[in-house]
């Protein structure tokens, strides 16, 4: 007999075998249908996970039973002796399991793969982790952001307003507000939304702001309650991961003095352009001392010590993006946001 196995760039309700559009494979093969000598059994199988122990195991219902002897998963057998539910396992959480119906005769052997990811601890809004919030750009430069992954994670049910994508796979953060405002960092080429939300408890969220564009979202949050605790909601873009599904996830202040509490408006400060394509300017009534620039992972990526009254920032070499400029001017000390094109 012959058999062809085609695919094509859109779906065909009914397949079409002389398909000859320009995206799609056509393979064709030379089939022997021959006897088996033995009876097939019929089995599906059902993953049952284990979550507080960080494994699963395989409930296979075996309904008729053939010449089936056991089933393996090439180490492990658990024999099969008459028709009804045998568990097989249990296997490590997030291994990928090949369990085979073995027979009599290896010609009805059949197999299928499993596997089972457990959701992290913070699946749910009300088990949300609690993010510290770093006082200053030089402490979060320093720091080391909160490792997280969407993988395995479920639909919270809290829309709340979504943002944008689709919340499938959503999993929960919370802080303590320290100033009015903050900013809130996901990176490690993570695709999704992230989305800052107010309310006494999981039940009562409000929106307060999100960003959904592209990879490794941010949230300039302003406005902010001092001491009111916020949830913070991230996930995959589309209804399925596909991209990285592990990040990392920061809240910080970027506008915070270590060194004073006087503001560089107080000592005649200016900077300009912004958006700035080569060269930052930078003015003040006093000497201006220090510039340092981080990306948006809190990375220094210039740091120039001065004594002058005008400083010219060479920012040419940067790629486009977003930076915060950390300058000092005397004793006093400030942070601002700049785009650079």
């Amino acid at each position: 007999h012959r058999m062809r196995i085609g695919t094509a760039d859109l779906g065909q309700a009914t397949p079409n075998p002389c398909y000859s559009g320009s995206y799609g494979v056509t393979l064709d093969f030379t089939i022997n249908v021959i006897v088996a000598t033995c009876n097939p059994a019929t089995a599906t199988g059902t993953v049952v996970a284990d979550c507080a122990n960080s494994q699963f195991s395989v409930d296979v219902d075996v309904t008729v039973l053939g010449d089936a002897t056991e089933i393996s998963d090439g180490t492990n057998t658990w024999p099969i002796t008459a028709t009804g539910v045998i568990t097989a396992g249990p296997f490590n959480d997030g291994e990928t399991v090949v369990l085979t119906v073995v027979h009599s005769d290896t010609t009805c052997n059949f197999n299928n793969t499993y596997t089972n990811t457990c959701p992290a601890a913070n699946d749910e809004c009300d088990t949300a982790i609690v993010l510290t919030v770093e006082n200053e750009i030089a402490d979060y430069a320093s720091s080391t952001p909160v490792a997280a992954t969407i993988l395995g994670a479920t639909d919270s049910g809290l829309a709340a307003g979504s943002c944008n994508g689709t919340a499938n796979d959503d999993v929960w953060f919370s802080f303590v507000a320290t100033s009015a405002a903050l900013h809130i960092t996901v990176d490690d080429a993570f695709d999704g939304v992230v989305e800052l939300y107010s309310g006494a408890d999981c039940t009562s969220l409000t929106m307060v702001d999100c960003d959904d564009f592209g990879t490794n979202p941010q949230i300039d949050a302003t406005g902010l309650t001092v001491g009111d605790t916020y949830f913070v909601r991230v996930f995959n873009y589309y209804s399925t991961v596909t991209s990285t599904p592990a990040f990392s996830i920061a809240v910080w202040s970027p506008d915070v003095s270590t060194v004073s509490t006087n503001d560089l408006q107080s000592v005649g400060f200016n900077y300009y352009p912004n958006p700035v394509n080569d060269t930052l300017t930078m003015t003040a009534n006093e000497n201006i001392t220090s510039v340092a620039i981080f990306n948006m992972l809190g990375q220094e990526v210039k740091n120039e010590q001065l004594s002058t009254l005008e400083a010219q920032i060479d920012m040419s070499n940067l790629a486009n993006g977003t930076y915060f400029v950390k300058a000092q001017v005397g004793q006093s000390i400030g942070t601002f946001k700049i785009v650079k094109k």
